[in-house]
């Protein structure tokens, strides 16, 4: 895989360079101080990836990062900052515009913990390279098969909406339609710790506030609509009069949290039945939880690859066989709109 860095820190370069050299199947290739650089380089030397700082002068990463996903390379980025309260709408701008994923880095007046961010680059490449495989092993007969089938139409206890890069976009779609639905929607998607009250705060555009809320109960909560915290394991508990969400915090291994399998299956254990919406993700994770709510009779509604941003969560459900329908987000929110509207 061809790799490029940007940062206006030489030192970052440095060290961003020598994690690259010391992993497999990498080909680092060239470097930038600044977007406008990297785009020219870019132009001359396409690469896969481009791991880019936030925060650059002249250009920078969430103005690289559009200008990249709107030329014709198909140069992927993944965006690494010092992660602070001023730039949280820049993240989440640069995840809905099409980033892979974020990572935080230490600022460096506090140290630079390298092997951090070796675990957290060395993941994300890995993953990117599995939805590549993932993307030339999918046939195009199998979408055109099982987009057709039939969902079931028995009402759920609860939605679940799960996926992680590019999937802000599709959830604030799906959530126009969801303004009436009177079951509670859980938003679980892989998120920097710290970024929920900035993200809760886009969805107030799309939800209708005024929905009374319903059975669960958490602090990230816009009417009906739950959003589990990033950098927290989260799980569904019973309680006497309801059904809370508990959290546990996670010292290590932040990338792709909430664990979605682990929510999932939490919902299993108190004998709950979710609808689940599958979107664009860069990992696999939610395959055994979405495969016991399918046994069990939810259905799996699963964002057509050609419309994710990374599609290796899309795709490792379609492989698995536990979907009901795939297709565009908009079309998902409209069946949901039918299903939890029309009398049974």
């Amino acid at each position: 895989m061809k790799i490029a860095v940007v940062d206006d820190s030489k030192f970052t370069r440095m060290v961003i360079k020598q994690i690259l050299n010391g992993l497999s199947n990498t080909d680092f290739c060239w470097e930038a101080e600044n977007g406008k650089v990297a785009l020219e380089k870019n132009t001359r030397d396409p690469v896969d990836l481009i791991i880019s700082d936030l925060e650059m002068p002249v250009l920078d990463g969430l103005q690289l990062l559009k200008t990249v996903i709107a030329g014709e390379a198909k140069t992927k980025c993944l965006l690494i900052s010092a992660f602070h309260k001023s730039n949280q709408p820049k993240i989440i701008d640069a995840l809905k515009a099409g980033a892979i994923g974020f990572i935080e880095k230490n600022s460096l007046g506090k140290g630079f913990d390298i092997n951090s961010l070796k675990k957290e680059i060395d993941k994300h490449i890995n993953f990117l390279a599995q939805d590549n495989i993932l993307k030339k092993e999918i046939r195009a007969a199998s979408l055109e098969n099982n987009s057709s089938r039939s969902v079931v139409k028995n009402r759920a206890d609860f939605i679940s909406i799960i996926g992680s890069a590019g999937s802000l976009g599709p959830i604030e779609k799906i959530l126009e339609f969801t303004d009436k639905i009177e079951v509670p929607i859980v938003i679980g998607i892989h998120i920097p710790f710290g970024i929920e009250k900035v993200l809760i705060n886009r969805f107030n555009t799309v939800v209708d506030e005024k929905t009374k809320p319903l059975t669960f109960e958490g602090p990230m909560q816009v009417g009906k609509v739950v959003l589990l915290r990033g950098g927290y394991n989260a799980k569904l508990v019973r309680n006497i009069d309801n059904i809370d969400i508990e959290y546990e915090d996670l010292r290590t291994d932040r990338s792709f949290t909430p664990n979605l399998d682990n929510f999932l299956l939490s919902a299993h254990l108190i004998d709950l039945v979710s609808d689940v919406i599958v979107l664009s993700g860069l990992c696999n994770d939610g395959i055994q939880g979405v495969r016991e709510h399918f046994r069990r009779g939810g259905s799996i509604y699963v964002q057509s690859p050609e419309t994710s941003v990374a599609r290796t969560m899309p795709l490792a459900i379609i492989n698995e066989g536990c979907h009901s329908v795939v297709s565009d987000p908009e079309s998902i929110g409209k069946l949901l709109q039918e299903k939890y509207l029309t009398a049974l």
